[in-house]
């Protein structure tokens, strides 16, 4: 398999994960022209969870996405971080750069509810993307042509590729990789921005050549 196959043909790809990494690279591999399925293993839309901070790459790539405004308007209202002793006296506060140049501080200058997120990334890419939702994958067959996803329904598709964004628990990263090499994931994996979150492309030897992790949920 090779880079230069990839590019000479549209690519139907199945990513497992709704939340906010899967609908980043959704965006993008539509807007280069790919067909996307994203399945969600929940009913709707999962729009709990805490804070999300967007900072270096992250920031720019919300920007190429056309989405910086959208974040904006859905802010939350810290303006940065104090720290306190054991008598409650404010002893350092760090604000958050505002300034839209240099590093972001501890209060990142885009802090925005994860459910927000999540909601901006589906509205960008509801209608160019299919969401099936209720649905996961229960395992998977791989050669050097294809995968087979077997989904939870009890039907079956072929894809060319399969990507993991199924968070930290992902049931595509255990069902793809032997137990005694899931740890290498991390070691070994090369990575690059989408968002706030990343692609991580398993580069050990057993690894498979149709999956991808992508690390968010």
């Amino acid at each position: 398999m090779t880079h230069a196959r990839y590019r000479e043909k549209s690519l139907n790809v199945l990513i497992c994960g709704g939340g906010c990494a899967g609908p980043a690279l959704a965006y993008w591999l539509a807007h280069s022209g790919h067909q996307v399925v994203v399945v969600e293993r929940f009913p709707s839309l999962r729009v709990t969870g805490a804070q999300v901070d967007l900072r270096g790459q992250g920031i720019e790539a919300a920007k190429r996405m056309g989405l910086i405004d959208a974040i904006r308007s859905k802010l939350v209202d810290e303006a940065g971080v104090s720290f306190v002793d054991a008598r409650g006296k404010t002893v350092a506060t760090i604000m958050a750069n505002t300034t839209g140049r240099g590093a972001q501080t501890l209060t990142s200058e885009y802090e925005i509810m994860r459910g927000d997120l999540v909601r901006i990334l589906h509205e960008a890419t509801n209608g160019m993307v299919e969401y099936r939702f209720g649905q996961t994958i229960e395992n998977f067959e791989q050669n050097d042509e294809k995968v087979v996803a077997h989904f939870s329904d009890d039907t079956s598709e072929v894809f060319d590729l399969l990507v993991g964004a199924d968070g930290q628990g992902s049931r595509i990263r255990k069902n793809m990789l032997p137990p005694t090499n899931r740890i290498l994931t991390r070691e070994w994996a090369s990575t690059w921005p989408i968002g706030s979150f990343h692609v991580r492309w398993p580069t050990t030897a057993t690894s498979a050549t149709r999956t991808s992790l992508l690390a968010g949920g």
